[in-house]
């Protein structure tokens, strides 16, 4: 905590006047207490945090999903394509088998 009063009877210890060393403690707390976040700023702070970490995760998930849905049309795909080119190579070695003889 900063002591006002303590400080400005520092300064005027120093040489300045009353009116001088309250002039500057003055202004020199405005400008502290001013940049300083309060307990309010900052549970405001944390809770658009949580919402921000919240909508990403919601998204996150969102984004995974559609992605394990392509993954599966991938392997749907890439299971009919070798399917049938095992039965194509099927019905060649046969062809091969039937006709080589």
């Amino acid at each position: 905590m900063f002591n006002t009063l303590k400080f400005a009877k520092e300064l005027e210890a120093t040489g300045m006047t009353r009116e001088q060393a309250e002039t500057f403690t003055k202004n020199l707390s405005d400008m502290v207490f001013e940049s300083l976040a309060t307990k309010d700023d900052l549970k405001k702070q944390s809770l658009l945090f949580k919402t921000e970490m919240n909508e990403f995760k919601n998204d996150m998930r969102e984004d995974i999903a559609k992605l394990d849905h392509k993954i599966d049309l991938a392997v749907h795909k890439l299971t009919i394509k070798l399917g049938s080119l095992m039965a194509i190579g099927l019905g060649v070695m046969s062809f091969i088998v039937k006709f080589s003889n």
